[in-house]
């Protein structure tokens, strides 16, 4: 639901292309015998807009819950109330880091561009401010419970529907 907003000129193949290769790394990572120690951070305004209408977010909603009962996996929510924080600035990041010293850390910025975004590996110059960062949105998110976030913006929905049914006779 999101990539047609963030990549207007592509065609419906090559969207549907995207979103079949992010659903085969999301399989890769997740579902492999051994995956690894995955930690997530999410502004709660992500679990409160509604891409894709109220049937996809119910539904992403819900797999954020069980993703988070995965031994491997921690998924922080930066509350509302922990105001403007480091996270607005520069957009969604992700940094891989491995256990094995010889192995480049990788830093990944999605970009709406569409080439794939930009990849730093082992530059600390590059990687530090995000690591801060990160450090940062995880310690606002510490007390934030997101099974209760989730059921509040899934509540919010419910009574969104019910305040838009009209009753006919």
């Amino acid at each position: 639901a999101l990539y047609p907003s963030s990549h207007e000129s592509a065609t419906d193949k090559e969207i549907e292309e995207l979103v079949e290769l992010r659903m085969r790394r999301q399989e890769e990572l997740f579902d492999r015998p051994d995956p690894p120690e995955m930690v997530f951070v999410i502004d709660e305004a992500a679990l409160q807009r509604w891409v894709g209408g109220r049937d996809v977010m119910r539904h992403q909603l819900k797999r954020l819950k069980t993703e988070a009962l995965r031994d491997n996996v921690t998924i922080d929510v930066v509350p509302f109330t922990a105001g403007s924080h480091p996270g607005l600035f520069g957009g969604p990041f992700v940094i891989l880091e491995f256990a094995d010293e010889r192995d480049e850390d990788i830093l990944f910025l999605e970009n709406v561009r569409g080439d794939g975004g930009d990849i730093f590996r082992d530059e600390q110059m590059e990687v530090a401010p995000y690591r801060e960062t990160f450090a940062q949105l995880r310690d606002l998110a510490h007390r934030t419970d997101l099974e209760a976030v989730i059921e509040r913006a899934l509540k919010e929905m419910s009574e969104s529907d019910r305040s838009n049914t009209v009753e006919t006779r």
